[in-house]
């Protein structure tokens, strides 16, 4: 008979409670979460118990044997580190505010050329 607390069924329950967590906040806040960002979440969550095994096998050199059987944990656990580290190193720009269209035509036309042309009577 197995454990019932492996380190796969721990992974899968924190990504759940951090994939609930976000869906709380965006409730709360009255703001829907991006599917992307729901599912980033969930992957980070999932890769935190992995994160904690390798800070263990750091120091207890015995527990490195287990790795073999952490394949597609360790695995999850780098693609979020990657895609964090890459979406840090490579920020998307932020969204323009969404601004009225009565209120967009009434801002362009205050605007004043730079290079206007000179009126000539």
């Amino acid at each position: 008979m197995t454990a019932w607390f492996t380190l796969e069924r721990i992974s899968i329950c924190v990504a759940l409670l951090c994939l609930v967590h976000a869906l709380i906040v965006g409730h709360r806040n009255g703001k829907q979460m991006p599917l992307e960002r729901l599912l980033s979440r969930a992957l980070a969550g999932s890769a935190i118990p992995p994160a904690v095994f390798l800070l263990i096998c750091a120091f207890d050199k015995d527990q490195i044997k287990k790795l073999n059987e952490l394949g597609i944990y360790l695995l999850a656990a780098g693609v979020a580190l990657l895609y964090v580290s890459l979406s840090e190193i490579f920020p998307r720009p932020a969204p323009e505010p969404d601004v009225p269209a009565k209120d967009r035509v009434k801002a362009e036309s205050e605007q004043i050329p730079i290079h206007a042309p000179a009126r000539r009577n």
